[in-house]
This record gives structure tokens, sequence and C-alpha cells, in this order.
């Protein structure tokens, strides 16, 4: 059996599922999903986090406490030491591209973070099934998916904000997508595919208004309401984001699913050449060859 640890925020749990679900077709195994990060997170200082996953169809069920925390530490407080030695003074979190996670046999507790389509392209078709956002709430978004429908060539930006400039730490790694990187990429867009209707997705619609100065013709779906009277949903957003026909995304994972839903042949996804500042992760195999890369200061 395979039991995947989840954490983090959407996209991220949408890489780890991912990976485990190819490992465990190709490997014939059964895969059980471990959400105990999401209670051990409360109380603390990070952003706190939810299994958004669930919203998705996904099929692996959830494995009991007794169940995840017997394969993630087999061997009791030796396993619990080189997981310390391996994640906090050797920084090994399987970011970015490890061909040998695919080799793993047997027993197996994944976690990492697998940020690259390399781990699960074999078994796309089967994934997309599970990663379809569940019926009811797709059925909340049918008035806003038949208007983003009906534009001629919607193109989706999304503005990353948030712990991106609000912690200090997290904003020397990962803020770099500026206002110039934005405007170069608009631009960049339009020279490829001529007008375009944008379609906005952002933790902080105030700040794009203020700073991009779009076209007030964009439409901006964060913070909607669906048909039942809710805010939408992360995942909501995301289906939705998936429904246009390009992409300007961040340096977020969040986007990078948003853009890699959309299974057109003919989509450009613009996104930043630069994912992080981090020396360790520099996530050099994070984008699909297919994509645009914009250089970033």
């Amino acid at each position: 059996m395979i039991i995947v640890r989840l954490n983090g925020g959407l996209g991220n749990q949408l890489f780890q599922y991912a990976a485990a679900f190819a490992l465990a077709r190709k490997n014939g195994s059964a895969l059980k999903i471990d959400l105990s990060a999401f209670d051990f997170q409360r109380g603390s200082n990070d952003t706190i986090r939810a299994p958004d996953i669930l919203q998705f169809s996904v099929t692996a069920p959830v494995a009991s406490v007794a169940e995840a925390d017997a394969q993630r530490n087999p061997l009791g407080i030796v396993s619990r030491g080189t997981r310390f030695v391996r994640q906090r003074i050797l920084k090994q979190y399987h970011s970015d591209w490890h061909p040998e996670i695919l080799s793993l046999k047997g027993a197996i507790y994944l976690e990492g973070y697998f940020q690259c389509e390399k781990y699960f392209i074999d078994y796309l078709n089967p994934l997309l099934l599970e990663l379809s956002l569940r019926p009811s709430l797709a059925a909340e978004l049918e008035l806003l998916r038949q208007r983003i429908d009906s534009l001629s060539n919607p193109v989706s930006l999304h503005v990353r904000r948030g712990d991106y400039v609000s912690d200090r730490r997290i904003s020397a790694l990962h803020n770099i997508c500026t206002a110039d990187y934005y405007h170069r990429a608009l631009a960049e867009l339009k020279g490829r595919v001529g007008e375009f209707n944008l379609v906005v997705f952002s933790d902080d619609v105030t700040w794009v208004q203020e700073n991009l100065a779009l076209d007030n013709k964009s439409l901006y779906i964060s913070g909607r309401q669906t048909s039942s009277g809710g805010i939408l949903s992360a995942p909501q957003e995301l289906f939705l984001m998936s429904r246009c026909k390009h992409h300007i995304i961040s340096n977020s994972t969040f986007s990078w699913w948003g853009a890699y839903l959309n299974r057109r042949s003919d989509k450009i996804v613009v996104a930043p050449g630069l994912w992080n500042r981090s020396k360790i992760d520099s996530h050099m195999n994070i984008l699909p060859p297919s994509w645009l890369r914009l250089s970033v200061s």
C-alpha cells in the first residue's frame, strides 16, 4: 500500500496526490491519503490550510491515524530521526524531479512536493478523472462557466500575493511576479494571440486594480458567489481558470494547475522563468516544455 502525506495549499496537494496516484498505478498498489498535517498545523504561525483536494473526485480513501503512523515510522524513533535529518538538516523535500521516486516498491509512505509533470504524465488520463470537480460543486458554477465560455478569447491572469508579500521569509524567496512581469506577460500574449478577454483570479484584487491598470471589461472571478450563495472555493476557482483558453500564471502551484488542467492543445501559458530564489530547490523542472518562460529580475 502507498500512503501519501498531503499538506500545503491546493496546488501542493494536487502535485502530491498526482505523484502518489501514478506510483500506485505503476506498482498495482492500493493508495490512501494521510490528512494529519492539516490537524498538526492548527495553532502554528503558518497559513492555515484545508484539504481542499477532497472537493475533487479523488477515489483514494483517507488513512487512519494508526495506518499512517505505522507506515511513516516503521522503525519508531529511528524513522523520526532519519526524517528530521533529511528534512531539517539536509533540506530534502523532493520538490523538483527525482526519478528514483518512481522506482519505489512495497509499503511506501510518500512525503514531499513532487512539482513536476514527469511523475504522473504516463497516467494522465485516469488522473484527470480524479482531478475533476465534484458534480455538485461544478453545478454551482454553471452561470460563471457559461460566461467564461461565451468570451471569444478568454485568458486567465493569476496574481498571488498573500504570504508572498506579508511574510518576510517567504517574500525573500517567492515575491517575484511584479507589476512589470504582468505588463510584459500581457504584451507578450497580445502579440501572439491578438485581442483577448481577461479573466482575473487573485487573493488581492485591490492590488491588481491599483497596479495593473487592466481593461475595465476584465472579468474578476475571485471573491464571487456561487449560485448557492457561498463564496467560491479554491477548487471552484481552479475549475473556472481551466476553462480559459490561454493563461498568465504566477510562480504559484495553484495557477500552475489552473493552466495545466486546461487540456487544449493550442493553449499558450506564460509563466515566470524564475520560480523562486532558493539555491536548494530551484524547481528547474516545474514548467512543462511547451510553456513560455518570461524573464524576471
